[in-house]
């Protein structure tokens, strides 16, 4: 186990390194907020439940299953798109006694995707398939022909996303 100034400092290089990473924190088996890290160094939650809905169950799959798990895409605090992976952690005695999570950007992950050059001459979206609600698209030209788009279901431990592929207009012209 790190010290408390070792755990901060390697946090905060994760959150440097990974744009797409929020927020990290550790909610205790009482679903309270005991430890967090952003890049703005607030610890306004600290103290703080876990808010009720999609994070409460996403915990409790951690819990039940023993593994990582996501809630679904949410609204974040501040407007953006995301979504929380939680991951259960284990006293010295092996008992397991809350959970680390994580605060994803949905923009920011998909986008660094989009921004990839090997998908040169395609566009794609992403639907929240829970909701059947776009949550992305690389692309503002008009939907495409639904003869065009390749469409593949990415269910996750709690993400349950459909990827839509279609040529870009420009693919199509030749």
């Amino acid at each position: 186990s790190l010290d408390p100034v070792e755990q901060h400092k390697d946090a905060k290089r994760l959150l440097e390194d990974f744009d797409g990473i929020l927020s990290l924190y550790w909610i205790d088996d009482d679903l309270h907020v005991r430890w967090m890290c952003t890049a703005d160094d607030r610890q306004d939650y600290i103290g703080h439940p876990l808010p009720p809905g999609p994070r409460h169950a996403a915990v409790k799959r951690a819990r039940d299953t023993g593994r990582f798990t996501f809630t679904p895409v949410l609204t974040l605090l501040h407007g953006e798109t995301g979504f929380v992976g939680y991951r259960p952690t284990v006293s010295r005695q092996g008992e397991m006694n809350g959970c680390a999570a994580a605060i994803f950007r949905l923009n920011m992950i998909l986008d660094a995707i989009a921004a990839d050059r090997r998908h040169i001459g395609f566009d794609f979206s992403v639907s929240d398939a829970e909701n059947n609600q776009e949550v992305f698209s690389s692309s503002h030209a008009p939907t495409p022909d639904p003869a065009m788009v390749v469409a593949s279901k990415l269910d996750l431990r709690g993400l349950h996303w459909q990827f839509n592929v279609w040529p870009t207009a420009q693919t199509v012209a030749g």
